[in-house]
């Protein structure tokens, strides 16, 4: 099936010229002109005011962010649900154990470095002190 459609765009996406009327190349219209005198407040598009028009979709539908915490004896399948509600929303999981495990070695790593950078200034503090007594 093949159609051959020709189809002209409503005037909402149609650019006025200065005496409302309809202009060919749309570059050349004025930026804030339209056939219809409405004032655009993302003249740009909706790709590029992207944050605006979410804001406004939830302004709209009071929609606001939420968090779920998600508890129960061992073996009740805590992790599972918590993971496939994670996946289905598309949302971060965080799971205790593994946000406890990771802490720790967080705070590991960030002894390391201290010692590490604490060996350097002694080891330099030394060869300071060699080069004085010399």
């Amino acid at each position: 099936m093949l159609l051959d459609l020709k189809v002209t765009p409503s005037g909402l996406f149609i650019k006025a010229g200065d005496d409302g009327t309809a202009v060919e190349d749309p570059d050349a219209a004025p930026e804030d002109g339209d056939l219809l005198g409405i004032e655009w407040w993302c003249k740009m598009g909706m790709a590029a005011n992207i944050d605006k028009v979410k804001k406004e979709f939830e302004k709209k539908r009071n929609l606001n962010p939420f968090k779920i915490f998600v508890t129960g004896p061992p073996c009740s399948g805590k992790t599972r649900f918590g993971g496939k509600l994670a996946e289905h929303y598309n949302v971060p999981h965080i799971h205790m154990e593994r946000l406890i495990a990771d802490l720790r070695s967080w705070d590991q790593e960030k002894e390391d470095i201290w010692r590490g950078r604490e060996a350097k200034r002694q080891a330099m503090i030394d060869e300071i002190e060699a080069k004085e007594k010399a």
